[in-house]
C-alpha cells in the first residue's frame, strides 16, 4: 500500500501529459471546435490555453489506483480481479482528467475565457473526479469469504511479531543507510567546458531560452562563425542534506516551444540528446543537443542523472552539469544544424576528457 506515496509516480508525468495533450486535442477535434492544436498547447479565438504539468492526471490516476487497491484489499479479492479493478481505476483517473480538460476549453470558448474557472480550477476537477469516482466505489462487487478455521498462527506473539516489527525494520533500513553514509560536500567547483573553446562572444539568450533549476550558476558562449550556442549550468552539493541532482521536469519553456523531435546520439563514445524545438506561433525552429554530468557519469535523462547521483556521491562527487548547445535551423530538416552541432558536441567532448 505505501507503492502509491512514492515518488516514483512522477516519472509517469510526461508521458501522461503527451496522453492528456493528444487525446484532449482529438475530443476538440470530433467536437468541431474552431482551434489550433500544437502539442500541449490549444489556441482559440479568444485565447491560448496551456496543458500544463499539473494537468497530466498523475494525481488522479494514482489516487484512484490506491482507491481500487484499498476496495480489492477490503473485498479479499483474488490476483486477477484485483488486476481487473486496478485496470478499471486507471481507466476513470485517466478519463476524470480528460474531460475535466476538455470541459474547461468548452467554458473557456464559450466564455470567452472569463469564466472564473479558466484562473482556479483545483476544486472543479476533484468535485468531478468524485462525481465519476464515487459511484464506482459504491457498485464495486463485494466477495463474500468464509473465515479461516485455524488462525493461531496470526493471532499469536510470533506471528504478531513478524508481521508488525519486520517491515518496520524494513521501512527503516533506507534512512539508516543515508545516516551512516555522511559525505563532506567538497568546495572546489568544476571546470567549465567553455574553457576549451577558445575566443568566445556572450550572448544575452539562447535561441530557445532553458528553463533550468535555480540555485546553479550559467556561463553562455557563442561560436560566432558556426552559429553555435552553448550554455553550461552547474551545480555544487554544498551540505550533506542536498540533493546532487535538483528537481527537474522539462528544460525549454513548454509555453512557447514544442518538441517535435528527439532521440538518443552516441558522439565520440558519449551519448548525447538530440532535440528540434519548433515556437508554437512563430515559424522557427532550433537544434539542441544535450547531456548531464552527474559526477563524471554522462547520461541524457533525467530519471537516470537521478540515478547516478547515488554512486556519484557514495564516490565524494558533488558537482552536477547540464551542457546544452543550440543552433538556430535555417532548412526545414534542420540537417545543416545538426551537422554543425555534431562537430561542435564531439570537439567539446574530446577537449574536456582530455
Amino acid at each position: 500500500f505505501p507503492l502509491f506515496a512514492i515518488p516514483v509516480w512522477d516519472y509517469l508525468n510526461e508521458p501522461l501529459l503527451a496522453m492528456s495533450s493528444f487525446v484532449v486535442g482529438e475530443m476538440v477535434r470530433m467536437a468541431g471546435m474552431p482551434a489550433l492544436i500544437k502539442g500541449n498547447s490549444i489556441f482559440i479565438p479568444f485565447g491560448h490555453i496551456l496543458i500544463a504539468d499539473g494537468c497530466s492526471g498523475v494525481r488522479y490516476f494514482v489516487i484512484a489506483l490506491t482507491m481500487g487497491y484499498l476496495i480489492g484489499y477490503l473485498n479479499r479479492y483474488s490476483e486477477k480481479q484485483l488486476f481487473a479493478v486496478l485496470a478499471v481505476a486507471a481507466i476513470l483517473g485517466l478519463v476524470t482528467n480528460w474531460i475535466r480538460i476538455f470541459i474547461l476549453i468548452v467554458i473557456g470558448y464559450e466564455t470567452e475565457m472569463q469564466s472564473p474557472l479558466m484562473a482556479d480550477h483545483e476544486y472543479f476537477g476533484w468535485v468531478l473526479f468524485a462525481v465519476i469516482c464515487l459511484p464506482a466505489i459504491y457498485f464495486a462487487p463485494v466477495v463474500k469469504r468464509q473465515r479461516p478455521q485455524n488462525i493461531s498462527e496470526f493471532t499469536s506473539a510470533k506471528g504478531l511479531w513478524v508481521r508488525t516489527l519486520l517491515p518496520v525494520v524494513a521501512i527503516a533500513l533506507g534512512p539508516m543507510a543515508s545516516m551512516a553514509v555522511q559525505l563532506e560536500p567538497g568546495a572546489k567547483p568544476w571546470r567549465s567546458p567553455l574553457e576549451n573553446l577558445g575566443i568566445i562572444q556572450m550572448p544575452k539568450d539562447m535561441p530557445a531560452p532553458l528553463q533550468v533549476p535555480s540555485g546553479g550558476w550559467s556561463e553562455t558562449a557563442l561560436l560566432a562563425d558556426d552559429g553555435i550556442y552553448i550554455q553550461v549550468d552547474q551545480y555544487q552539493r554544498e551540505s550533506t542534506a542536498e540533493k546532487l541532482v535538483p528537481p527537474m521536469v522539462r528544460l525549454f519553456d513548454s509555453d512557447n516551444w514544442i518538441q517535435v523531435q528527439q532521440r538518443e546520439e552516441r558522439l565520440s563514445g558519449q551519448k548525447a540528446i538530440l532535440s528540434i524545438l519548433r515556437h508554437k506561433s512563430r515559424s522557427r525552429q532550433v537544434a539542441q543537443l544535450q547531456w548531464f554530468d552527474v559526477g563524471g557519469y554522462i547520461t541524457t535523462s533525467i530519471p537516470q542523472a537521478k540515478l547516478w547521483q547515488i554512486p556519484a556521491v557514495l564516490q565524494g562527487q558533488n558537482h552536477f552539469q547540464i551542457v546544452t548547445l543550440q543552433a538556430n535551423c535555417l532548412d526545414p530538416d534542420c540537417a545543416t544544424a545538426l551537422t554543425k552541432l555534431r562537430q561542435t558536441a564531439e570537439g567539446l567532448q574530446l577537449k574536456d576528457s582530455d
